[in-house]
């Protein structure tokens, strides 16, 4: 049985939301270490954000012109 996943426009927002958050983070750390974990963690949050774009584009095709403006993109 597959993984049933309810992707909304709201989730990619909030995922990329996450994703601003973590690069805002980074930019603020001290450490080396901490920034590329922040920035790693950044590219994890955008490519949710891309794959979630992408599975509710292929059930509903007029989801993809809805892609918010500016948005991010790996």
């Amino acid at each position: 049985m597959g993984l049933v996943w309810d992707v909304s426009m709201s989730s990619t927002v909030d995922f990329r939301g996450q994703a601003m958050e973590c690069l805002r983070l980074a930019e603020q750390a001290k450490a080396r270490r901490h920034k590329a974990v922040l920035l790693g963690i950044a590219q994890a949050w955008v490519q949710l954000a891309d794959q979630a774009s992408s599975l509710r584009a292929s059930r509903d095709p007029a989801a993809e012109k809805a892609k918010p403006e500016g948005a991010l993109n790996s």
